[in-house]
């Protein structure tokens, strides 16, 4: 279980670098927006704040892709505000 967490883990800064890469280019994100970094740090706390909420069942990696959406999609309800 250990195992799994930490490639889970060790492998969120590149997939988060890849997700900003790809609204870059889509046009949804701008240079000036949050880095991977800040974004990965809020999907993390995220994850963190709401592990109580969820049944003890829900894998690591489940708990982790779903507040990546989640705050994936805040990211683009805030953008659409913005250019709106």
């Amino acid at each position: 279980m250990l195992n799994a967490m930490h490639l889970i883990v060790r492998s969120l800064p590149q997939a988060a670098r890849r997700e900003v890469r790809y609204r870059l280019n889509l046009s949804q994100f701008a240079p000036d927006d949050r880095t991977p970094e800040q974004l990965l740090d809020m999907a993390l706390q995220r994850a963190w704040r709401e592990r109580m909420r969820l049944s003890p069942y829900v894998g690591a990696q489940r708990l982790l892709a779903g507040a990546r959406n989640r705050l994936r999609a805040e990211v683009n309800a805030a953008r659409e505000r913005a250019t709106s």
